[in-house]
């Protein structure tokens, strides 16, 4: 896994050193430089790199200004930014971790706190990919980049049911075998059936407490649904 960075400094010397010290690191590759922040917005919309570099001071556009387009953007909102800085301030600090900065590295930047940064920026992607590639696995493109982007937020109403918990019988190896919309169609089937049955028991008025020497059901044979789905 190769970690993708942009790095962001007026300062030619300051671009250059950080520039020879991120060729000697394997795991980091330099997509890009800018010289202030407004070119610095463009390139990452353009580049959509892994990890920025910012310098506090430019003009123009400072780093606490890109950090608050950043902010405002919900595809960049949680892009890792790494602030850089030859004022050893307090207060730049803090301001810059509150407005959603990653890090902060005092200039010249010292190599062995920029491996750490690195090594804590590629485990950082490693962990959105998995989840980017969990929630393509149980979604669509599109609802999963809606999560991957707002987060997920849960909604609705608080209401009373019950929940039944039921074994297929063998059902894993048959779905194997079947399209993502067959195995659709045939939980529609199990369900109308289940449906069916809840009615049945109403209308029978069936308690809850089971006669003496009731045998519990076996599980319900999927292939009975797989024949109604392929009817339907």
């Amino acid at each position: 896994m190769t970690l993708r960075a942009l790095v962001v400094d007026d300062e030619a010397p300051a671009r250059r050193r950080l520039r020879d010290l991120i060729a000697g690191e394997p795991e980091i590759e330099l997509v890009g430089e800018c010289e202030d922040g407004s070119a610095a917005v463009e390139a990452i919309l353009a580049l959509e790199p892994d990890v920025v570099f910012l310098d506090v001071q430019m003009p123009e556009m400072n780093g606490y200004e890109v950090l608050e387009a950043l902010s405002a953007d919900p595809h960049l909102r949680d892009l890792p930014v790494v602030m850089m800085s030859s004022v050893e301030e307090v207060d730049s600090v803090a301001r810059c971790i509150e407005m959603g900065a990653e890090d902060y590295l005092f200039k010249p930047v010292n190599p062995v706190l920029l491996k750490a940064r690195i090594g804590a920026s590629l485990e950082k992607k490693r962990l959105r990919d998995q989840q980017r590639e969990l929630f393509r696995k149980f979604a669509s493109a599109e609802v999963a980049e809606e999560l991957l982007t707002t987060g997920l937020e849960l909604g609705g109403k608080e209401v009373e049911a019950s929940v039944m918990f039921s074994d297929i019988r063998s059902f894993t190896r048959i779905a194997e075998s079947l399209s993502q919309l067959f195995r659709c169609r045939c939980f529609f089937e199990f369900n109308r059936e289940i449906d069916d049955g809840n009615r049945r028991s109403r209308h029978a008025q069936s308690v809850a407490v089971q006669p003496a020497g009731h045998r519990r059901t076996d599980p319900p044979d999927p292939l009975k649904f797989v024949h109604r789905a392929e009817r339907s």
